[in-house]
This record gives C-alpha cells, structure tokens and sequence, in this order.
C-alpha cells in the first residue's frame, strides 16, 4: 500500500499488479466489514487489507486453486468467516481476519456445476434453529442452498428463468423483527419477482412470481420500514427499462405509485439512506444515462437528483457521510474508455461535485461508516470507529484498489 498522491484525493492506493501480473485483473467488487476491505482476483485469489491503511492483513493472498477461475460478484462476510463465489462454479469458506486461523480455506466446493450467475454473491443467514446457511444462484437460474459449516448442497430450487439467466443474486427479507429469526429470499429472475421459502426454496405467497416490465437487471435490496400499518420491510427492484420497484414484504404487495421511471436502464445496486431517526427513508438510483435519482421509499415519488454525469453508471453507487456532519454525498463510478470516473455529488447540492479519476474500469464501491461500529464487541473495530472519519473504496480491472476518505 502507499499514499495516495498518485490519485488526487485518495487516501491510499494498493497496486495489485505486482501479484496479478499484465493478464491478472480485479475480478470482483469490494467488501468491507469494520475495517477490514475484502475482494478477489481473475486467478483466484482472496485479499483483506486494513481499510485505513491500505495493508495487507492476510500472511498472504489466499489460493483457491488453479481451477477455481475468477473471483465473482462481492465477497460475504458473515460470522468470522469470507465467503466466495468464483467463474467456475466454486463457493469457499474462509477464516477472515481476527478469527482463528485467519485466511485459511474452511472449505472449497464445486457448488455450481453449470457455473454461477453473473456477478453472483452469496447470501448468508441463520435460521430459526441457529444453524447458517449460503444461497448462491447459478448460470441456470437455480438458487443452491449450501450447508455454511460444511459446505454441502442441502437444496436446490427450480429453474425460475427458464430459457435464461438469473443476472441478480438473492437477498434475505427477514420475517418479523424478533428472534428467532424465519426468512425468505427475494430474486429478480427474468421478469419476475420470486418468494422464496428460505428452508425449502419454493415460491411462498400465492400472488408470486410477479411479473415486471422488464428483466430485473439490478440486485433486490430489502431494508426495514415502518408505514402507518406499522413494522414492515420494503423490497427494492430495479429493471432493464429504468423501473423502480418497492414491495411490501408483509402484503407481498407494491409499495405507494411503485414503479418510478428513471428512463434508463438500471443496472447497478441501488441504495437506501436514512433520516435523522434512524429510519429508511430514501432510495437513490443509478441509471445507465448518467443520472442518479432520489426516491421516497414510502411513496416511491421521486426525481433526479443529478443528470449528464460523464460515463456509463452501470455499477452500484452508495451514499454516506462523515463523522460530525449531516451532509451526505452520492459516490457513483462510472467507466469513460478504459478509466473509472468515481462521481461525488452532494446530496443536499447537487451543483457540489467532483469526480477521482483511477486507471481501469471500476467495480461496485463499498463504504466505511464509523458510527455503525462505534458498540462493536471486537475492541479493534470500535476503537478504529471513534477515530477513522469513514472512507469508499473501489477496485478496477487494472489491479487499483483506492480508498477515498468521505467527504
């Protein structure tokens, strides 16, 4: 790792190249837990490095194998333990960092025998019983459930999307708000909407699949809210033909004047914000056009917050701000030739922008949040939480991994 004067703003940089060689690339997007950044290579390999600083924290890149092909989607951090989907079908479990054994290969299993969906991550969850399970989709459409300790196939689910691919990964809706917790899958399949019975992946709700307008193109993104009705969680989709969609995870129902046109294609993950109580309250939309939109997650009313921006926004944006202030940016990437044009746009004055320019094409970023770990029980992480004021960082294909303090 080194400053990051090479790259103005950044606050370090990581050169990967020295590893991955001319024909290696960045395969997949980054994942941050505390401080701790974790994502893959096109060869297989695993990195974590201190947020911070930018340094290496595994003894070393962690190997899956010759055969194992590219890192995939994101990795999932969950309970002391990474895991990751890779090209050619495999799902690992490794010790993550701070666990005993950290960076060793818990398991390495050929999950996916026709290969996985593009971009695909895994979803990982407890069930009532306390016993964790992954989800991973495959090329096929099927979503694989994999016992977490093990790494054993203990369900297969039908093909949703016969004839084609699923391009989201699922994401787990938890059902009611108390422990023990029961929970189903949301997927965008197709042009359809699936229910999944997390336990036996089948369809739950007999108003599902519900069918769109268009291909689901971005990942579903459940979070919590609260109607008039009371506790309730909002699912959000996004389509190839710009439709915003919010359901109801109780009605199984859309949410307020769903769908909301961004009239370009959407393709990265949306995100949510919060307001000043803690509640979600907004979803933010990257568009193809080079538009980012705000819309109310209650009413599923919006508008562009932004328009023109340079480059194709076809990955996920996210919006955050710093320790001590309430002003909140939108940090969108955006590939222009063979550059990612990292947009950072002031949500409350969207004429307050800048971009980062960084060699190579971008993935989906991550942020660090410092308030959201300052009651961690790992002493390390809440002492880093009272101190870091928050950073993003993104990697591209040419081996640059950046970190960019929040502003």
């Amino acid at each position: 790792a080194r400053p990051g004067g090479l790259i103005a703003g950044a606050q370090w940089t990581y050169d990967l190249r020295p590893i991955i060689g001319v024909t290696g690339v960045v395969s997949s997007s980054v994942s941050i837990f505390g401080t701790k950044v974790y994502f893959g290579d096109s060869q297989g390999r695993v990195y974590a490095l201190d947020g911070s600083t930018g340094a290496l924290l595994f003894a070393k890149p962690v190997e899956l194998g010759a055969d194992a092909g590219a890192i995939v989607g994101r990795p999932t951090v969950k309970s002391d333990a990474v895991y990751v989907v890779t090209s050619n079908g495999r799902v690992a479990k490794i010790a993550a960092v701070g666990a005993p054994g950290a960076g060793t290969v818990l398991w390495n299993v050929a999950a996916l025998p026709g290969g996985p969906a593009p971009n695909a991550t895994a979803a990982v969850q407890t069930d009532a019983t306390g016993k964790l399970f992954v989800f991973v989709p495959d090329a096929g459409g099927r979503i694989h459930k994999l016992d977490a300790q093990t790494g054993a196939e203990v369900k297969v689910s039908q093909d949703l999307t016969p004839g084609m691919e699923i391009v989201t990964s699922p994401s787990v809706g938890l059902l009611g708000l108390e422990a023990p917790f029961n929970f189903d899958l949301w997927v965008g399949a197709g042009r359809n909407i699936y229910r999944l019975n997390a336990d036996d992946l089948t369809t739950r709700g007999t108003e599902f699949p519900i069918p769109v307008s268009d291909e689901l193109i971005s990942p579903p993104f459940v979070t919590p809210l609260l109607t008039r009705e009371g506790a309730d969680r909002g699912v959000v989709f996004a389509s190839k033909d710009g439709k915003v969609y919010v359901l109801s995870a109780t009605t199984g129902r859309f949410i307020g004047n769903s769908p909301y046109d961004a009239k370009a294609p959407v393709t990265g993950a949306t995100f949510v914000t919060v307001d000043a109580n803690g509640l979600p309250n907004t979803v933010y939309v990257p568009a193809q056009d080079g538009s980012v939109h705000a819309v109310d997650l209650k009413t599923v009313q919006g508008a562009p917050l932004v328009t023109g921006l340079q480059g194709n926004l076809n990955q996920a944006l996210i919006v955050g701000a710093k320790i001590a202030t309430d002003v909140s940016y939108v940090y969108a990437p955006a590939a222009v030739d063979n550059n990612t044009v990292l947009h950072v746009v002031s949500v409350g004055d969207p004429t307050k922008r800048y971009s980062v320019i960084i060699p190579g094409k971008p993935s989906a970023p991550a942020m660090y949040v410092p308030a959201m770990y300052r009651t961690s029980r790992d002493p390390e992480i809440s002492r880093a939480a009272t101190s870091d004021e928050g950073f993003v960082v993104i990697t591209t294909d040419t081996g640059a991994v950046v970190a960019i303090p929040l502003q």
